[in-house]
């Protein structure tokens, strides 16, 4: 089986979801794991898929999207393709976590709060933000989704968090991600 990433970006429009997952349905692929968002007025996507049983090489994977840019008369959304080695599965084991920080704007937030989880080996694994401009100052709004090592036990994280607030100045939520498996 192979895996790929594709990337992309575009000025927003309704309908590029619906325009790559279209391209990538009619190759056969199967998405495993996906990021699509909105950034300052541009589309702009991260989508991992494997080829199922279609055995789907690099090339002809260029050549569907270059196919398909040609035919869309709206070309302004442009994709990249890379072939990845499969990574290790999503563990239902690993302590997750949602971290959300809010507090005035200002340059460095979402460093000094990565480089602090950074120190204490908590790896992210999601991150989105967003500036809301306020009557008076704006806010910051940053959400993250972490795993903890085994060496940090939860009652730690939760003292590290706090001491974390005090320093930076920010308000620190967090909460345990609860994994619904089903069959």
């Amino acid at each position: 089986m192979s895996t790929f990433l594709l990337s992309g970006f575009g000025r927003d429009r309704p309908g590029m979801v619906a325009q790559v997952t279209k391209l990538l349905l009619d190759l056969g692929a199967n998405l495993e794991d996906t990021s699509m968002t909105r950034l300052g007025g541009q589309f702009a996507m991260l989508v991992s898929f494997s080829d199922g049983d279609r055995a789907l090489s690099l090339e002809g994977v260029q050549e569907a999207i270059a196919v398909q840019q040609s035919d869309t008369p709206t070309a302004d959304l442009h994709l990249f393709v890379s072939e990845t080695q499969p990574g290790p599965s999503v563990s239902n084991d690993e302590p997750r976590y949602i971290i959300r920080v809010s507090g005035a704007d200002r340059p460095g937030i979402v460093h000094y709060v990565a480089q602090y989880l950074a120190a204490r080996e908590v790896n992210i694994t999601d991150v989105s933000s967003r500036r809301l401009r306020g009557s008076a100052r704006a806010v910051y709004l940053l959400f993250l989704e972490v795993t903890l090592p085994p060496t940090l036990e939860p009652s730690q994280f939760a003292r590290e968090l706090a001491t974390m607030q005090a320093e930076l100045g920010l308000d620190i939520q967090t909460e345990p991600v609860d994994v619904m498996v089903t069959l």
